[in-house]
């Protein structure tokens, strides 16, 4: 049975995903066709899990899209300086909901994989002229918030500009993103990256030391913050976002767990 990049089908399990695709209870419950109330109750604890035909629907489009991330991979790997298309609003070409999220999801992840290889990729509205620089900043700029949840106040404070200012950058429409706002969002990526360093070295470790031992390695319970939206609890969703991902990759088991129900347990 295919499970996904976890080996678990919990709440947290599933809030992540949620915000791997970067969309509210309301859209997740119509991609899934369930309600926006369905959604809510399956991320609280106090409430039920999400049942066998929300995780099947749900996992079905997310093996499609490992599939596309890992063409994307392989087709960008030789390329000087890949393009990826990103849609920055449902007018991109795409009618169907669903289709439009996961296609972006599999772009963020492929643009993700690739700059950890050292491949610096770019990303491009679909049907964008080539020259348009300023749109291709805004796809950028786009592809980047979505993959750290970041939303567009925290990164107008961190850059120190106004949300006018970052809004006219993201739509294009306006001159080209000044650098601090890409430094400010380098900043913030490498603290994302250096927290999912260390959770990965531990498991890789724990998992050496079982093997060893003639043991099986036993799964590396990621935390995962349920409330929040302060830049500490965004690193630590993103972090354990891109760990999942990575121990998946190296064939190494993981759970996402409440970082409240994980502290308790010490």
């Amino acid at each position: 049975m295919y499970n996904g990049i976890t080996d678990s089908r919990s709440k947290p399990d599933f809030r992540m995903y949620r915000d791997m695709l970067h969309v509210s209870q309301q859209v997740m419950g119509h991609m899934l066709g369930f309600s926006r109330a369905a959604v809510a109750d399956w991320e609280d604890p106090g409430s039920w899990v999400p049942g066998r035909v929300a995780w099947e629907r749900l996992l079905r489009r997310w093996r499609r899209a490992e599939e596309k991330v890992a063409a994307l991979v392989e087709l960008s790997a030789g390329v000087d300086r890949p393009v990826l298309s990103y849609r920055i609003c449902s007018r991109d070409g795409v009618g169907d909901t669903m289709i439009w999220h996961f296609e972006n999801l599999a772009t963020r992840l492929a643009w993700d994989e690739l700059r950890r290889r050292g491949i610096d990729a770019g990303a491009t509205r679909p049907g964008a002229d080539p020259d348009d620089l300023a749109m291709a900043d805004a796809s950028m700029l786009r592809l980047r918030m979505d993959l750290l949840c970041l939303p567009q106040s925290a990164l107008a404070e961190l850059a120190g500009v106004t949300r006018g200012r970052l809004q006219t950058w993201r739509n294009g429409t306006g001159p080209r993103a000044d650098r601090v706002v890409w430094e400010a969002l380098d900043r913030l990526q490498g603290r994302v990256d250096a927290q999912a360093d260390r959770i990965v070295n531990v498991a890789v470790e724990s998992a050496r030391v079982a093997r060893k031992a003639g043991l099986r390695p036993a799964l590396m319970l990621v935390p995962y913050r349920r409330l929040g939206d302060d830049v500490d609890t965004l690193v630590v969703n993103a972090a354990a976002r891109q760990a999942a991902l990575r121990l998946h990759a190296a064939g190494l088991g993981c759970a996402i767990v409440w970082e409240e129900d994980s502290l308790e347990t010490r």
